[in-house]
């Protein structure tokens, strides 16, 4: 009986707002904060076909936080969507953020079971501080409160960037979160979406000199931006970037997937000052070209320096590893060849053994 007299009570008060579709777009003239749907303190029942898109016109230099609950069936049909994503059906609240002149916030309710609550508020960030980074160098997508990052290219150039994750096993979701703008400053700057969306692009670049970042969620992340000129890389048949571990081995494959002669990869660790090469495998069932090699050159493309350690296909054995690095940052060069690699930050005891017995055997 107890049960029943609440789920009546429940049902009373989810449907003691009526529901109401604005017409007119909400603006921060209607209130720094408001409540969705109007009028409303808690879950309201949203009737059966309903389909309401609430848009909000946010003035430059703000953001919209909003805060919804919901709780619905989606294989019906039922949906609440912020933006272009859903938010998930619970009674926890859900917080996002959103930064583009124009934000949709969408209720579906096919079923008429569909209930929710939220509450938004205009956010001013234009006195948020710009920090500049050159191309060139990295950042994580993290950010630091109250700061946004923007990548510069050298004068006269265009910004691209790639995006590492550390090796966790897991994909780092958190990328979402990360607002880009074409543009010295987020708020002048173009709009250009969130960096998930980006990394389907192929061969992008900016119009201007900069990317900018923006990232009001902080969620701790394991991605990294890494930016380049886009002269410098442009031409390069293939090119990506690969963060290192600082705690444990980095082990992966470098090659040209498109089995073109030429593959670049620039390996970068966060913290560090130098990181060792301790293995590498020519894999001969990929290539067995006897002009193959590996060259490595400290920083990255957008500097050009030359190689510092070159091994070819036809010479190389792992007695002349391990090779100290002495930068955080270096690019390897892969050429006619397909190559498995170990790298590591921390010297190993073991390879100092292994150097002990070689010179004991001279």
């Amino acid at each position: 009986m107890l049960l029943k007299a609440l789920c009546v009570l429940f049902v009373l008060s989810a449907s003691a707002v009526g529901f109401d579709c604005p017409k007119n777009h909400i603006t921060i003239n209607d209130g720094i904060t408001g409540k969705l749907p109007a009028g409303a303190s808690s879950m309201v029942q949203i009737p059966a076909g309903t389909d309401c898109t609430y848009t909000f016109d946010l003035p430059k230099g703000y953001a919209l936080k909003m805060e919804t609950s919901a709780v619905y069936d989606i294989s019906p049909g039922d949906f609440v969507m912020f933006e272009y994503f859903y938010i998930l059906s619970g009674e926890d609240k859900r917080v996002e953020y959103g930064i583009q002149s124009q934000l949709p916030f969408q209720v579906y309710s096919k079923t008429g079971n569909l209930t929710f609550f939220a509450t938004y508020t205009y956010l001013d960030v234009s006195h948020y501080k710009q920090k500049t980074l050159p191309t060139g160098t990295y950042f994580n997508t993290t950010l630091e409160p109250n700061l946004y990052y923007t990548m510069q290219a050298s004068q006269g150039d265009k910004a691209t960037f790639k995006l590492s994750m550390l090796e966790t096993g897991f994909y780092d979701h958190s990328i979402y979160e990360v607002f880009v703008f074409d543009g010295e400053n987020f708020i002048e700057g173009e709009y250009i979406g969130r960096l998930s969306e980006l990394l389907r692009l192929i061969n992008f670049r900016s119009d201007s000199r900069s990317f900018t970042f923006l990232n009001l969620y902080r969620t701790p992340s394991t991605s990294y931006v890494f930016g380049n000129d886009w002269s410098k890389v442009k031409n390069l048949a293939q090119y990506n970037t690969w963060v290192i571990d600082p705690t444990k081995e980095t082990k992966g494959y470098m090659y040209n997937i498109e089995n073109d002669d030429d593959a670049y990869y620039t390996f970068f660790c966060d913290g560090c000052t130098s990181f060792y090469i301790e293995s590498l495998q020519f894999d001969t069932s990929i290539s067995n070209d006897p002009s193959g090699y590996v060259e490595v050159s400290e920083l990255s493309p957008t500097q050009g320096l030359a190689p510092i350690h070159k091994y070819t296909f036809s010479q190389f054995t792992n007695a002349s590893l391990p090779q100290l690095i002495s930068s955080s940052v270096a690019t390897f060069h892969t050429h006619k060849s397909a190559v498995v690699f170990k790298l590591r930050v921390k010297l190993q005891s073991d390879w100092l053994s292994a150097a002990s017995n070689k010179k004991d055997r001279k």
